[in-house]
């Protein structure tokens, strides 16, 4: 996704969800750049990654996490990439990847789901996308709730500066449920239940399971980034901001 307001362009959110020790990537709102933990690429070249919600993993398929940081270290467009990659994709897990390139204005969508059909290649067009554990714009309850939420507030603010924080809070911290009629059905009915909210908090065996980390990227007609970014550490919630220029292309 890519929103254009006044001078800003609006690239999206992201949502960390975390059980014990074990840590999964999780996007509810494209466009947003990230790869593994707090990193972003600075040239322009955006890229995430979501899991596949799905039964039976493969124990010894390899890390879909090194497949954005791949895509950030190379030059190729995002085309090209996902092109170069479809013959490697059935080595990992369901995954979504979104690849970008700022400077370009290009953004192409990859996944290697369903199981036994050819891999998804397809270009994002300019709007309001949104993706979590499903493909792009799937008809799931967060995916509607938050797209329909955003249009709203978009709306509301019309031409005028967004103010980041505020649209973060009103939407990422949404713990409104699905119907368990609106349930994909994959999973247990109560275990998609408690994931089918934006905000996620859920307690189990293992400890707390949800939401740790939430951020906003942003990035003006000028070239100017702001990762904004809230998350939990040590159980308490903290924030912070990184503001960036990215170089003008020769």
């Amino acid at each position: 996704m890519s929103i254009t307001t006044g001078k800003l362009t609006f690239i999206g959110f992201i949502d960390i969800f975390f059980c014990g020790l074990m840590e999964m990537i999780v996007m509810l709102f494209p466009v947003r750049a990230f790869y593994e933990g707090r990193q972003s690429q600075r040239h322009g070249r955006v890229a995430f990654i979501t899991n596949v919600l799905e039964l039976h993993p493969l124990p010894e398929a390899k890390s879909r996490g090194e497949l954005p940081v791949l895509f950030l270290e190379s030059t190729k467009s995002p085309k090209e990439f996902a092109e170069g990659l479809v013959k490697d994709v059935h080595q990992y897990n369901g995954f979504n990847l979104i690849l970008a390139d700022i400077s370009s204005k290009s953004m192409v969508y990859l996944s290697n789901r369903p199981k036994g059909e050819p891999a998804v290649i397809q270009e994002v067009s300019p709007g309001l996308h949104v993706l979590s554990n499903a493909k792009l714009d799937s008809p799931w309850h967060k995916v509607q709730r938050l797209g329909l939420n955003l249009k709203d507030l978009l709306g509301k603010y019309g031409e005028s500066e967004i103010p980041v924080k505020e649209v973060l809070e009103k939407l990422m911290r949404d713990k409104v449920k699905a119907d368990k009629s609106r349930l994909p059905g994959i999973c247990s009915i109560d275990w998609e239940f408690n994931l089918s909210s934006i905000f996620v908090e859920i307690d189990t065996p293992l400890g707390c399971y949800g939401t740790r980390s939430t951020a906003a990227l942003t990035i003006r007609a000028g070239g100017e980034v702001s990762f904004y970014e809230i998350y939990l550490e040590k159980g308490v919630w903290k924030e912070s901001t990184v503001n960036y220029r990215i170089p003008k292309q020769n």
